[in-house]
C-alpha cells in the first residue's frame, strides 16, 4: 500500500486533534488554518488515487471528489458565520452523495425496518430542535430530509452486489458518524449550546474520511 495514504491520515489525525484544541481555547487563527487543512487532506486522498489510478471507479471518485470540496466550501461557511450558505452547501453534499451511492449500488432498496428507523430518529430530532429553530424551520427540516436521505442511501449500498464489503462499511458507517456530528452541532446551536461540541469534530471527519476511502483500491 502507498505510504502517502498512511502519512495523510496519520497528518490529518494530528490537525483534527489541534483543531479541536483550538477551538476549545478560541483560537481563532488555528482554526482557520486548521480546519481547512482538514478537509483538503480528505480531497487530496481522493484525488491522489484518482489520479494514479488506484481507485475502485473513475466516476465515483469524480462524484464524492465534488462532494468534498463542496464540503470544504460549507466549513469555509461555518467557520465564518455564514450559516446558511453553509447548511446550503451541505445540503447539495448530502443529496450527492446520496445519488452516488445509489447510482453506483444500483438503486437497491433498504429494509423497511431500516427506513423507520431512520425516520423515527430523525422526526424525534427535528421535533427536539423546533422549539428553538425560529426562521431556520423550513431550512432545517430540508437538511434534516437531505441527512436522513443519504444515511439511508449509505446503509442501502450494503444490499447491492456493486459494493465490496469493505466500502459498504466505510461507505455505512461514514454516513453515520457525518449525520451523528451534524445532530451533536444542530443541538448545540439550536437548543442547549454545550462548551464541548467542538469534539463532535472527530465525528465529522472521521466520517469524511471513510466515505473518501471508499473510493481508494487498498
Amino acid at each position: 500500500m502507498n505510504p502517502i495514504y498512511y502519512l495523510t491520515v496519520l497528518i490529518l489525525i494530528l490537525a483534527v486533534i489541534f483543531l479541536i484544541r483550538a477551538k476549545l481555547s478560541n483560537r481563532k487563527g488555528q482554526v482557520y488554518f486548521l480546519k481547512p487543512l482538514a478537509t483538503i487532506l480528505i480531497i487530496f486522498l481522493v484525488a491522489y488515487s484518482w489520479a494514479n489510478k488506484q481507485n475502485y471507479s473513475g466516476a465515483y471518485s469524480q462524484w464524492i471528489l465534488i462532494a468534498l470540496i463542496l464540503s470544504l466550501g460549507g466549513d469555509l461557511a461555518l467557520m465564518l458565520d455564514k450559516f446558511r450558505t453553509g447548511l446550503i452547501l451541505f445540503l447539495v453534499v448530502h443529496l450527492i452523495y446520496a445519488a452516488t451511492f445509489s447510482i453506483f449500488s444500483g438503486w437497491h432498496m433498504s429494509p423497511w425496518y431500516v427506513l423507520l428507523s431512520i425516520g423515527f430518529l430523525s422526526a424525534a430530532i427535528y421535533l427536539y430542535l423546533y422549539p428553538g429553530l425560529d426562521k431556520f424551520k423550513v431550512p432545517v427540516l430540508l437538511y434534516v430530509l437531505a441527512i436522513s436521505y443519504m444515511l439511508n442511501r449509505a446503509i442501502a449500498t450494503g444490499f447491492g452486489q456493486d459494493f465490496s464489503r469493505g466500502q459498504v462499511g466505510l461507505i455505512a458507517v461514514g454516513a453515520g458518524l457525518f449525520y451523528l456530528s451534524d445532530l451533536i452541532l444542530a443541538i448545540n446551536r439550536f437548543r442547549h449550546p454545550f462548551n464541548y461540541h467542538p469534539l463532535c469534530l472527530t465525528f465529522y471527519y472521521a466520517g469524511q474520511l471513510m466515505i473518501a476511502c471508499s473510493t481508494i483500491l487498498w
